[in-house]
């Protein structure tokens, strides 16, 4: 009985360490399977992502080629432009025209302040004090 007994005993060992080796595999590939399936989904995420951003840019595009076509439409009807492509596109331009226009003007008025100054020099032939009073208002104006 005790020789079975330690028989059964190196055969239990043998089972243990055999078990624990193979939840080992189990667990290992358990682990491979998932980094699989997470690489998989990651590359499912990857192209879901730039077909969202394809399509988004299309749609965008086909919404521009609309308005602009609508807008042709009511231009051609003799009406206003309505769409947000179009009033965007149009504060722009107003924005870029209000600064060259604001460019324009100091550019103006350097040359006015110097055509003033010509006539401060020019101060001798007798301004009458209507017009001399007039003139430093405008010079004080442009200069500032």
């Amino acid at each position: 009985m005790f020789g079975w007994r330690l028989v059964s005993e190196k055969h239990h060992i043998i089972l243990t360490n055999e078990e624990v080796r193979l939840a080992g595999e189990l667990a290992d590939a358990r682990q491979h399977a998932v980094f699989v399936e997470l690489t998989e989904a990651k590359k499912k995420i990857e192209q879901t992502e730039k077909l969202l951003e394809w399509t988004q840019r299309k749609y965008e595009e086909a919404l521009e080629r609309a308005d602009r076509q609508l807008d042709g439409i009511l231009a051609q009807a003799g009406l206003p432009e309505v769409t947000a492509t179009t009033k965007r596109e149009f504060v722009e331009r107003d924005k870029a025209y209000a600064e060259e226009n604001e460019k324009r003007k100091v550019e103006l008025a350097e040359i006015f302040a110097e055509t003033i100054g010509q006539v401060e020099e020019f101060d001798h032939l007798g301004l009458p004090d209507e017009l001399k009073a007039e003139a430093d208002k405008m010079i004080a104006g442009a200069k500032k």
